[in-house]
């Protein structure tokens, strides 16, 4: 951890437990910054303590404050944990968008739960959500990082299918992904 992000933290936890004996009541935009920032110098522990008293203090949270915790959980290695938090957003009044799934599926290759990804990938078919450029990238260097060359290759031509045109960070992550590989020959 830094030492001085983690002096800054302190000082804004200070800062934000003196805000009702000055007649101030926290909202969303100081909920979540701060559990950003406790994600930030590796205090998971506290930051999802944080979120459940924004959640006690009935503040319900936002899609912000879902997508700075599920990135945090699966940044740390805590996928079992993003997906429980993940499913208790579906039940609630907020429905995950492309980028909360992205989280997800980012996570889950991070971890080569590559089966997981996948499903997570067709779910966002069935809700009627159209991956972008980057959903993309993540199961390309998803396929890539386990070896698996062909499916990357397979998911960079598909894109165009369903009209997602490649970007340039789409082909680097799959020329990378053949170069590591020595797959030379795709590469070029």
């Amino acid at each position: 951890m830094d030492t001085a992000k983690g002096k800054r933290i302190d000082e804004a936890m200070k800062l934000f437990c003196e805000m009702p004996q000055k007649g101030l009541v926290p909202d969303y935009i100081t909920y979540n910054t701060l559990i950003k920032g406790l994600w930030e110098v590796g205090r998971s522990l506290n930051a999802l303590d944080f979120f459940k008293n924004m959640c006690s203090h009935g503040l319900q949270p936002n899609m912000i404050t879902f997508s700075t915790l599920l990135s945090g959980l699966c940044k740390q290695g805590y996928i079992d944990e993003a997906l429980a938090i993940f499913k208790a957003m579906e039940k609630s009044r907020l429905k995950p968008n492309f980028m909360i799934y992205n989280i997800l599926i980012h996570g889950r290759y991070y971890v080569g739960k590559l089966n997981d990804a996948k499903e997570l990938l067709s779910m966002l078919f069935e809700k009627g959500l159209l991956p972008n450029a980057y959903t993309y990238s993540i199961t390309i260097k998803g396929f890539c990082n386990e070896g698996l060359l062909d499916e990357a290759h397979m998911v960079f031509r598909e894109m165009e299918e369903v009209g997602c045109l490649p970007n340039d960070c789409c082909y680097n992550v799959i020329i990378q992904g053949f170069l590591r590989h020595k797959d030379v020959s795709k590469a070029s």
